[in-house]
């Protein structure tokens, strides 16, 4: 037993002695190839398996999620748009919004901002015509008000105004002033207030207020004091017995002597302006363009080729208007010489007057000019020194009475002629005491294309 164990043994050693000898042969054969390659030769590398990459699911490309505007953000568009004076975008992005924050209130702010860069535009008329149709859809007296003030820079206003033998002023804090005869009560405007303009008629003088009604005092022979119904007036016009008012939409209206249809102004449209005669009356369209009803025995209302006129005065027997070129048109009587005015230049504004006696006689007219340096042209009748207007300077209206002219310096001060005969002098230049006069706007009118 003992005997076959060892020699177990020595077989299992025998055999690891041979398996050991193989190994070491094989390695020293494997040693000796390699000491004998070329320096140059590279091992041999196994050439790798081409690599096959796996198939991607593709992904898909995501939508760009629109970005919302909310009315936050176009209410602050809207409010840039404003800031820079685009008020037709402005306009339309604020109504867009509806009742968003203070939207429908912007609306009614961009309206009237519109308007007033028309109106510095030279479109005046269209930019009064739009706030006084704001004003009829809401009804807010800041539309009126604004409307009111539109209008002064396109109508005729007068705040100084000289009638037969008296004169009526408007004062900064809206009363009124008046000077000279009171024999049928034209005088009488002490009570008057919240007036922006006056017109002073033959024997009624008329006043304007800012909420767009009329107050009139002094003669109603005719019914030329019939006013107080009157409502959305933007100009007056006192004749000799007549009255006529100027609506914010272009229309007129008339009150008292009518016996040669001088009243009958319901088909007259898109005016800027109106002018009371004595048996006439007259208009100004908002193209330049002249109308007149009313007697013609003297051709006081021969105005149908005259153009591009900016501003017109009536008297009993004759017509005057000024052109954006400076220039005057005249039409009428003529025995005075008040309408000898085709050499004037530069004027920019004017009024004419004829004299009455009583209310049916004329005598005697004269027509002033205004010129663009503050100074007065005159022509016409001198016989109670209502012609004596040199010296007259740094004036910004005029106004042609009976007996007498009155004017408007810019300072706020009145100015009248002085009274030569006696019998003319009713105490109607009295006026040298008006210090505190309302200056009206100055006016941008052109007419339209």
């Amino acid at each position: 037993m003992g005997q076959h164990s060892a020699n177990s043994k020595n077989k299992a050693f025998s055999r690891a002695l041979v398996y050991g000898l193989i190994a070491g042969a094989v390695l020293i054969a494997g040693l000796l190839l390699y000491s004998q390659r070329s320096p140059a030769e590279p091992l041999p590398t196994a050439t790798p398996e081409p690599s096959i990459a796996p198939t991607a699911t593709p992904v898909p490309t995501p939508e760009p999620t629109p970005s919302v505007e909310t009315d936050e953000m176009r209410y602050e568009k809207a409010l840039a748009l404003l800031e820079n004076g685009d008020y037709d975008e402005a306009l339309a992005a604020f109504e867009a919004l509806g009742s968003y924050e203070d939207s429908e209130e912007r609306c009614f702010e961009t309206k009237l901002l519109r308007a007033d860069a028309l109106c510095e535009a030279g479109r005046g008329v269209e930019a009064a015509t739009e706030v006084y149709q704001l004003y009829l859809d809401t009804g807010d007296p800041r539309a009126w008000d604004r409307c009111f003030a539109l209008w002064e820079r396109v109508t005729q206003r007068e705040t100084v105004s000289a009638g037969v033998n008296y004169t009526v002023g408007v004062c900064n804090d809206g009363s009124v002033l008046a000077t000279g005869r009171n024999k049928v009560g034209q005088c009488m405007v002490r009570d008057w207030e919240n007036v922006a303009a006056v017109s002073a008629g033959g024997w009624h003088p008329l006043g304007l207020r800012f909420d767009g009604t009329v107050v009139a005092t002094g003669s109603n022979y005719y019914g030329q004091l019939n006013v107080d119904e009157w409502t959305d007036i933007v100009a007056v016009s006192g004749g000799s017995s007549h009255s006529i008012g100027l609506r914010a939409d272009g229309t007129a209206v008339a009150t008292g002597y009518n016996r040669f249809g001088q009243c009958e102004l319901s088909d007259w449209s898109n005016l800027v302006a109106v002018a009371a005669g004595n048996t006439h009356s007259v208009g100004l369209r908002a193209d330049g363009t002249v109308v007149a009803v009313g007697e013609n025995e003297n051709g006081q209302c021969d105005v149908d080729g005259w153009t591009n006129v900016i501003a017109i005065s009536a008297s009993e027997l004759n017509t005057v208007a000024l052109r954006a070129d400076g220039t005057v048109l005249a039409a009428g009587d003529n025995n005075y010489n008040q309408c000898k005015v085709s050499e004037w230049t530069d004027i920019v504004a004017v009024s004419t007057y004829a004299n009455a006696v009583d209310e049916h006689t004329v005598f005697f007219a004269h027509t002033l000019g205004l010129r663009a340096d503050g100074t007065v042209v005159v022509t016409g009748s001198n016989r109670y020194g209502q012609s004596l207007v040199t010296g007259w300077d740094h004036m910004i209206s005029v106004s042609a009475g009976g007996y007498h002219s009155a004017g408007l310096r810019d300072d706020g001060s009145a100015v009248a002629t002085e009274v030569t005969d006696i019998r003319g002098n009713g105490g109607q230049c009295n006026v040298e005491d008006w210090t505190d006069l309302r200056i009206p706007a100055a006016r941008q009118f052109v007419p339209e294309a």
